[in-house]
């Protein structure tokens, strides 16, 4: 990033169009190597001893791994067939958006749920926390990126812009648009580390973690699930923090198939070869797109289903809970 800023004075989050040449393959190297720095860094300790750390693979996980790998496999065999069709599907109010905002209201709802039928306290730095806490939060900003991603029902209810947001990168009434490149970088980072670092680096018995972490840290599947949301992207690959969580997505993807049971392994396989064959799809493909920014729509509706799976599983978790107690 420094020598991004030294030699062309791009900030992190800008974008620039994918160019095919050496210094640019030499810079991806340079960070496929940190990516995997890092993830050397947060391996945990139980891949080295345990052959079967995901040994038990649910049917939900199964599933959910399933509908995310068809997703972003469908994505890369419209951009090539007929990017028509993949614009089409991305506009305002059309159904990848439309399937977004449904599920990021049911996330945030049942978050929100969760947190109204909530029991019991947590231990947080000594300090003790409702329960209820937690989720109304991660709820509360589920509904609002809900909000903003409908620019607050203004398509809906026809009302005009106001003047004090004509610096609105996309003229409507939201605050995302006025730091949109940043905006988009911090969003689909904390989300891959949420659904993808985070679950792999603490796998691991959770009899002896605090009680709200062992309650709010999505389960080790959630890595596998979660992982084509690193390569639904095409101009955003030239961004250091983009291109970083590919890389280490691709090797945490890997490193999970080295150790796991032989169906297991099979599926991990190949979940890594389709992200990497439909990320070579949209870096070679991506002048056929209507507009640069079209897969942002799907990794955003990718977002929100996963938001909304990790939810029904923090409800089924919390009434298994409430039976124990």
């Amino acid at each position: 990033m420094a020598f991004d800023f030294w030699a062309y004075a791009r900030l992190p989050w800008d974008k620039w169009p994918v160019i095919s040449s050496g210094s640019t393959l030499v810079r991806s190297v340079v960070i496929a190597m940190a990516a995997a720095g890092a993830v050397v860094a947060v391996r945990p300790d139980r891949l080295r001893h345990d052959r079967r750390p995901l040994a038990t693979f649910f049917p939900y996980y199964a599933a959910l791994s399933a509908a995310s790998l068809v997703m972003i496999g469908g994505a890369a065999c419209l951009l090539v067939l007929d990017p028509g069709v993949l614009f089409l599907m991305a506009r305002e109010d059309e159904l990848i958006e439309d399937v977004s905002a449904f599920a990021l209201v049911v996330a945030g709802l049942t978050l929100i749920f969760i947190g109204w039928t909530g029991r019991g306290r947590f231990m947080v730095l000594g300090w003790p926390i409702s329960a209820r806490l937690p989720y109304f939060l991660i709820g509360a900003v589920l509904m609002l990126i809900f909000l903003e991603e409908v620019s607050w029902g203004q398509r809906l209810l026809g009302f005009d812009t106001p003047e004090f947001m004509d610096e609105n990168r996309q003229g409507e009434f939201n605050i995302h648009n006025f730091f949109t490149f940043p905006a988009e970088q911090a969003y689909y980072s904390s989300m891959l580390l949420a659904f993808v670092l985070l679950p792999y680096a603490t796998i691991g018995p959770r009899s002896d973690w605090p009680p709200l972490a062992a309650a709010l840290v999505p389960v080790p599947a959630f890595a596998i699930v979660a992982a084509p949301l690193a390569f639904l992207q095409s101009e955003m690959w030239t961004t250091v923090p983009m291109q970083f969580a590919a890389w280490g997505t691709l090797i945490i993807v890997i490193d999970l198939a080295r150790v796991a049971e032989t169906g297991l392994r099979y599926w991990c396989v190949l979940v890594a070869a389709v992200c990497a064959a439909a990320q070579v799809v949209f870096l070679t493909h991506s002048g056929s797109l209507v507009r640069a920014w079209e897969l942002t729509e799907y990794r955003e509706t990718l977002i929100a289903l996963l938001v909304a799976a990790y939810a029904v599983s923090a409800l089924q978790n919390a009434r298994r809970r409430t039976a124990d107690t």
